[in-house]
């Protein structure tokens, strides 16, 4: 799914997230320059847990911070099909 540069915010991030916890088949999730910020990201990290065909997300130029970070990372700890995670032009500092 490509919805790069659509300016979805983090109401429309957690609307698609929603929607990724029913899809099963989905391998690659593109989703750049959005404004989904901390509460888009900690909404995708939920669905990701979910996700076990998800294999590529990106996630460049969306105003993620380090808790956004944080949750990502706490979600591939229950995601063991996750290959690909860009992240590229964020505010994440450590």
């Amino acid at each position: 799914m490509n919805i790069d540069h659509n300016n979805i915010g983090p109401i429309g991030a957690r609307a698609i997230a929603e929607q990724l916890k029913n899809n099963y088949g989905m391998s690659k999730l593109y989703c750049d320059s959005n404004n989904i910020g901390e509460e888009g990201c900690q909404a995708l990290s939920e669905c990701m847990e979910m996700m076990d065909s998800l294999k590529k997300i990106c996630l460049e130029n969306n105003d993620i911070k380090d808790k956004g970070a944080l949750a990502l990372s706490k979600a591939l700890e229950d995601n063991d099909t996750l290959l690909s995670l860009h992240l590229e032009n964020n505010d994440i500092t450590r």
